[in-house]
C-alpha cells in the first residue's frame, strides 16, 4: 500500500461516529432530456465534469474532443467552446471546469499543468499556469495537476509531482492551496508515493493501486480540506489550514461488494488508466468512498461506492451527510431515471444530477432534480 504522511502538529483530535440516521429515500424527477446529435453530439462516453457558468447555463467537460459544450438551462445546446491543441485557447488534455470571477470559463489541463481560460464568446482568454516547487530542490522533475477544486479563497489542488533526485526517481502527491498567479503553496496533505508491487506472475493489484486524488477529497471552504485516506475504512479526516488534523468522521461500514456489473466498470476505469485488461488483479469490493463534494451549506456529503447496479433499480446515488461540528446528520439514496448499466452521473450541486447516457444506440444528456426535503420519504 502507498505510505500515507499527514503533516500533524499536536492537536486535541475529535473523532465523530454517533448515532447512523435513518435512510431517506429522495426521489429526482427529470427536467430535460436532450439527445448527442449533430454539433452537439457529445462526450464520447464519458462524463468528467460539468457546472453552471454565470449566466445559468451549464457547461459540460468534453474530455474525449478537448473542449467544452454550453447548454441553456432548458437543455438547449448553444456552442463548443475550446478544441485540441497547443495554441491559444486549446488544451491537450480537458479535466474539469474552472469558473473565473470575472466570467471567464477554464479548462483544467493535467500537464503541462495550467488552466486554460475562455471568455463565454469561445474567444481565448489567456492561461494560469502553474509553477512547480521542486524544481530547484528536485534537480529535475514535472508537475501534473489531475485534479483541483475551486472554494472561496481560490483554488485547491491534487497535485503530483515527479521528480529525479540523487537517490532515483520519486513521485510525491499534495493537496495544496493555489495562488492568483498558479504558485503552489505548503501542502496540507503529503503523500510518498511507493510503486505497487507486481505479484501473481507479474500482476497489479488493485487494492495497492488506491489514490486519493480521484475526488476522494474536498475543501472545506475555511483553507482546509476533507479526504478519505483509507480505501476500506468508513474514515474521512478533516485537515485545518495549517495541516493539522481536526476530526475523523468514523462509523461501521462494510465496503460493497462488486457485481457483475462493478467489475466491468472497475476493469475500464483502469483501462482508461492504461492497464490493459487482465493485468491488475481486481479487489472484491469497491472502494468505500467514490466522491466527497462540500455543500452550498459548507456540510460535507459523502458520495458512497455502490458496488454495481446498487441496492434497488434506479439507485442514483447513496450520499452521507454530515454537519460542520462533525454530527452525522442525513442518509440519502436519491432514486431516478437512471440505469448505471449504460449511464453516468456527476452531483452538480445540493439539488441537481447530470446523467450522460451512452448506449450502442444513441447518447443523451439528462438534468434530474431531487426533491425538496418536505417531500422526501424515510426508507422502510
Amino acid at each position: 500500500m502507498p505510505r500515507l504522511v499527514i503533516l500533524i502538529a499536536a492537536v486535541a483530535l475529535a473523532t465523530s461516529s454517533l448515532a447512523t440516521p435513518p435512510l431517506e429515500r429522495v426521489v429526482c424527477e427529470t427536467v430535460w432530456d436532450v439527445p448527442g446529435e449533430g454539433d452537439a453530439f457529445f462526450l464520447g462516453g464519458l462524463l468528467v465534469d460539468a457546472g453552471w457558468d454565470h449566466d445559468g447555463n451549464l457547461c459540460v467537460v468534453d474530455y474525449r474532443n478537448r473542449d467544452l459544450k454550453v447548454f441553456a438551462a432548458d437543455g438547449t445546446y448553444l456552442r463548443t467552446l475550446g478544441r485540441e491543441g497547443e495554441g491559444p485557447g486549446e488544451v491537450t488534455d480537458a479535466r474539469q471546469l474552472i469558473l473565473h470571477d470575472d466570467g471567464r470559463l477554464g479548462l483544467l489541463q493535467k500537464f503541462p499543468a495550467k488552466v486554460v481560460w475562455l471568455e463565454p464568446d469561445g474567444d481565448p482568454g489567456g492561461a494560469l499556469t502553474f509553477a512547480n516547487r521542486l524544481e530547484g530542490e528536485a534537480g529535475r522533475g514535472y508537475l501534473s495537476l489531475p485534479h483541483a477544486v475551486q472554494h472561496p479563497g481560490g483554488i485547491m489542488g491534487y497535485v503530483a509531482v515527479m521528480a529525479m533526485t540523487a537517490q532515483g526517481p520519486s513521485e510525491h502527491h499534495w493537496l495544496a492551496p493555489i495562488g492568483p498567479d498558479g504558485e503552489v503553496d505548503d501542502p496540507l496533505w503529503h503523500l510518498e508515493v511507493e510503486p505497487p508491487g507486481r505479484k501473481d506472475g507479474g500482476k497489479l493489484h488493485e487494492v495497492d493501486m488506491y489514490h486519493v486524488w480521484a475526488a476522494r477529497w474536498a475543501p472545506d471552504g475555511h483553507g482546509g480540506a476533507w479526504l478519505a485516506p483509507e480505501r476500506d475504512a468508513y474514515r474521512i479526516v478533516h485537515l485545518g489550514a495549517d495541516g493539522r488534523e481536526l476530526r475523523r468522521l468514523e462509523r461501521p461500514y462494510e465496503a460493497p461488494r462488486r457485481d457483475d456489473l462493478g467489475r466491468q466498470q472497475a476493469e475500464l476505469r483502469l483501462e482508461r488508466k492504461r492497464n490493459p485488461r487482465g493485468s491488475v488483479v481486481l479487489a472484491e469490493t469497491d472502494p468505500v468512498v467514490h466522491r466527497l463534494r462540500l455543500a452550498d451549506d459548507g456540510r460535507l456529503w459523502v458520495d458512497l461506492s455502490l458496488g454495481g447496479r446498487g441496492p434497488e433499480p434506479g439507485t442514483i446515488a447513496e450520499i452521507d451527510e454530515w454537519s460542520t461540528d462533525g454530527e452525522h446528520v442525513a442518509r440519502r439514496r436519491l432514486i431516478g431515471d437512471y440505469d448505471p448499466a449504460t449511464d453516468q452521473r456527476l452531483l452538480l450541486d445540493d439539488r441537481h444530477v447530470l446523467v450522460l447516457h451512452s448506449s450502442a444506440e444513441e447518447v443523451r444528456l439528462r438534468l434530474l432534480r431531487t426533491a425538496a426535503s418536505g417531500d422526501r420519504k424515510e426508507s422502510p
